[in-house]
């Protein structure tokens, strides 16, 4: 295996196990907050749009946020 295909396997390993961990997050929130439905809602919306784009825009494309939203409702 070239170490070209290997960082490549690395990073697309990286992607998928920081999308899961935000998959997580929002179910965790959703599950085992003890707040209102509607604040709940209104607060992963909020971490979607603001810091996973900054954490890593190469992953958390506009299309992959749209579908995170969709998870939260």
């Amino acid at each position: 295996m070239k170490l070209g295909s290997v960082m490549q396997q690395c990073s697309a390993d990286e992607e998928t196990i920081q999308c899961k961990k935000a998959r997580v997050t929002i179910a965790r929130v959703m599950v085992h907050s003890q707040q209102q439905e509607w604040i709940k809602v209104k607060a992963l919306n909020l971490w979607i749009d603001t810091f996973l784009p900054k954490f890593s825009p190469a992953i958390f494309t506009p299309d992959q946020l749209i579908k995170m939203k969709h998870w939260v409702r």
